[in-house]
């Protein structure tokens, strides 16, 4: 049986064994000192292709059948060899082969029958509408990966003429009625043929976008755009030949198989910066309503999974908020972090450690960036705790004020701390006084300046202790930044971090405490989680409108 590796293997030895890899795997095999020299006369043969037996020949000694079979187990287990058994369509013949060698190499490394997928291209139709910019550089590219016909359509009629006459591949023909992919740079003017793959381009102000495949790539472009850097914007003559050189890759990579669902690239910047994006299945965005029912309560998701999920969120060019920490933000005795929801303004939280205070400023950026209406904009980790977020939010304002709590009174070892960092070294005197609502579990604690009765911040708690550390912390947290930036960059809020920190237990209680003091006054809390985003797919956070019902 023949044997032939990919392209693009390359090997080192190493100390008990050989180091192997390429451009998409890294591996060791391990193995005796002898292997680093098994390697080296039977790499040279598995890349153009050899059989077992001459393996063997080659090493000299019918004693290293084992080794070499060893070998070769473990390279085409990790992926590296062509599965020449599996193939569908042979290697095209040596004079092709030569002309071609850049694709029918880079398919090898890839594809799992790289000369079928050479096959479609070199069957494809490919339309290629737009600024000839971008479309030229397109055609050149696709010709020389084998593509035998591309039609352009472009209105730079005397430039692409040069690139007909040069390239047999190319015409500006008539359009055909149907194509196996069609480019289209901006908007298309007219009816364009029907094809299954369509690549739309787009380029503006600050980004370029190529792809998703489908649809005209609006939402992706306008999303990149947001998160875009207006005073670094890109060099369009230049952009345009990178976007349609890149638009001509994703076509070969589409038809050829190889492409990744979703893929897409944004260029940014005067230097053209290159991101590869991956976008969920094409969807919309999908807000449902949700009522607050009574429940067991959900466990919290761990560190890393809470985590996880903010980064879904907040993926560059795609996601809904950017996690934005300044350095120069305190990060003492607390961590400080930073949120913004693309296009919005930053929003700082706090936690014990960095991994939460980047979840609570996600958090936060949510809340600040999609208006509420009748109710309030709430956010968290679970559906359960997204809607007590946004409970205890509205409950605040009707809470009944209770006994005033001094430092004296304190007992607990980090709320005395961050009460003697914010009057020792913010220089702020304050106290606390603490509230409640009728039939509620949970105690609001509100920080107040000593001077002069003003509020400096709020935080609910199951417990008094964990009120007063949530609205200590808040205030120390309020007062550092406001130092550095003269505004507190926290906004009219009430800490609720104390549901990110609730076992399931807790959450369940306060949910039937919520329902029944919603009850008790004639109403319903419901909310409306924006469940689904275009870009993103499903949300794993929960996060929308919250108010009363009745």
């Amino acid at each position: 049986m023949e044997l032939k590796l990919r392209p693009g293997l390359h090997y080192a030895p190493l100390p008990g064994g050989v180091y192997f890899g390429n451009g998409t795997t890294k591996f060791v095999v391990n193995g005796p000192a002898a292997l680093s020299t098994v390697a080296d006369v039977c790499v040279p043969l598995l890349e153009r292709g050899t059989s077992e037996e001459e393996l063997v020949g080659a090493l000299g000694n019918e004693s290293a059948l084992p080794i070499v079979r060893y070998l070769v187990k473990t390279l085409d287990a990790k992926g590296v060899m062509l599965p020449l058994d599996k193939l569908t369509v042979s290697p095209p013949d040596p004079e092709v082969y030569e002309r071609y060698t850049a694709v029918l190499q880079y398919l090898e490394s890839r594809s799992e029958d790289p000369y079928r997928a050479f096959e479609i291209l070199r069957h494809a139709t490919v339309v290629l509408h737009g600024s000839g910019a971008a479309v030229l550089p397109a055609a050149r590219g696709l010709a020389a990966a084998g593509v035998s016909d591309i039609v352009l359509s472009t209105p730079d009629v005397a430039q692409a003429a040069a690139t007909v006459r040069r390239l047999p591949e190319v015409s500006m023909q008539k359009l055909p009625a149907r194509a196996d992919a069609v480019v289209v740079v901006g908007e298309a003017p007219g009816p364009l043929p029907e094809s299954t793959l369509r690549i739309p381009v787009r380029v503006g102000d600050v980004v370029a976008t190529v792809g998703p495949a489908g649809g005209d790539g609006t939402e992706l472009a306008e999303r990149a755009a947001l998160w875009g850097d207006p005073a670094d914007p890109i060099a369009e003559p230049t952009a345009l030949a990178l976007a349609g050189a890149l638009a001509g890759q994703l076509v070969l990579d589409e038809l050829a198989g190889l492409a990744e669902p979703g893929t897409a690239y944004v260029l940014s910047g005067r230097t053209l910066a290159m991101d590869t994006v991956h976008l969920a299945a094409p969807g919309s965005a999908r807000v449902v309503p949700v009522q607050l029912t009574p429940s067991t309560g959900t466990d919290l998701p761990s560190a890393t999974d809470a985590v996880a999920r903010m980064e879904a969120v907040t993926a560059r060019w795609t996601g809904l908020v950017e996690s934005v920490t300044p350095p120069d933000l305190p990060q003492l005795p607390i961590a400080l972090s930073g949120a913004r929801a693309v296009g919005g303004e930053l929003v700082v939280r706090w936690a014990g450690d960095t991994s939460a205070a980047t979840v609570e400023a996600g958090l936060a950026a949510f809340r600040a960036h999609f208006p509420a209406g009748d109710g309030v904009a709430a956010a968290g980790l679970t559906l359960d705790r997204w809607l007590l977020d946004g409970a205890l939010q509205l409950l605040a304002d009707v809470a009944e004020p209770g006994a005033g709590v001094e430092y004296a009174d304190v007992t607990e070892g980090n709320t005395r701390r961050l009460w003697r960092t914010l009057e020792d070294h913010e220089l702020v005197p304050v106290r606390v006084r603490l509230g409640h609502v009728a039939g509620l579990g949970w105690m609001l604690a509100t920080l107040l300046d000593a001077r002069d009765g003003s509020v400096l911040s709020s935080g609910w708690g199951a417990t008094t202790t964990q009120a007063v550390f949530a609205a200590v912390g808040d205030g120390l947290a309020r007062m550092q930044v406001r130092r550095v930036y003269g505004s507190d960059l926290f906004g009219r809020t009430v800490a609720t971090s104390a549901l990110n920190e609730a076992d399931a237990t807790t959450v369940g209680e306060l949910v039937t405490q919520v329902v029944k003091v919603c009850a008790q006054r004639g109403q319903r809390l419901v909310g409306w989680r924006v469940a689904a985003d275009e870009l993103i797919g499903e949300i794993g956070l929960s996060f929308g409108r919250v108010g009363f019902d009745g």
